[in-house]
């Protein structure tokens, strides 16, 4: 009898869900696979690409936003697949800061394979469901401390964050803001105006003007 494919090959690397870390396409998708170690830490493994639609290399290095989007990516697998929230259940996140060691962030000929060793502290459950927890990171590639990072949120049904959300938002009957141009890549440290998010403006107060930012 044939053995099926996933039995002949048990070692094969992909991706997880991408419903799990909130994602629309595999593609954004870093996070290869994960193992609980206790109640409260986890063994993940990562994978980051030689090249990214939006988080493109800088100058040789990884982009460190990577790093940013892949500490995020943790908090929301370990919530569905460990934790049991429900998909459709909204997430707050409330802070997330991280450190790089650039020397290790160096784009090389093959895509950069990671260990992650998750922490998950002030976990925060109701009637048995997670409410919300913080948890640190620590990123290795090739056995070296790559990025050092954590993060907090809190998890809320979709009723309450609808009520979270009342009087907010175009639904609220707000007219919107208006598009303005983005700012010079360059002004922002990028090389695409894909990557900018921020546009100039003018704040006016008491007859003068002063240079500000605005996210579009």
């Amino acid at each position: 009898m044939r053995c099926p494919p996933a039995f002949r090959f048990p070692s094969l690397t992909t991706t997880v869900p991408k419903e799990f870390v909130h994602r629309a396409a595999v593609a954004e998708v870093m996070l290869t696979d994960w193992r609980r170690r206790g109640d409260t830490r986890f063994d993940v493994t990562a994978q980051w690409p030689r090249g990214h639609s939006f988080f493109s290399p800088i100058r040789g290095y990884h982009d460190p936003l990577l790093a940013a989007e892949t500490i995020r990516q943790v908090g929301s697998l370990l919530a569905h697949a460990e934790f049991g929230v429900p998909f459709g259940h909204h997430f707050l996140m409330w802070d997330l800061e991280y450190a790089v060691e650039e020397q290790h962030l160096l784009v090389g000929d093959t895509p950069a394979a990671l260990d992650i060793d998750v922490a998950c502290t002030e976990v925060k459950q109701r009637g048995g469901s997670l409410t919300g927890l913080r948890y640190t990171a620590v990123i290795r590639r090739d056995g070296h401390v790559a990025v050092t990072g954590s993060a907090s949120y809190t998890c809320t049904s979709p009723a309450v964050y609808r009520r979270l959300r009342a009087g907010r938002g175009p639904e609220a009957g707000r007219p919107p803001i208006p598009l303005t141009a983005p700012a010079s890549p360059q002004s922002v440290g990028r090389t695409s105006p894909m990557d900018v998010v921020l546009s100039p403006s003018v704040r006016r107060t008491a007859g003068s003007c002063a240079p500000t930012a605005a996210i579009t």
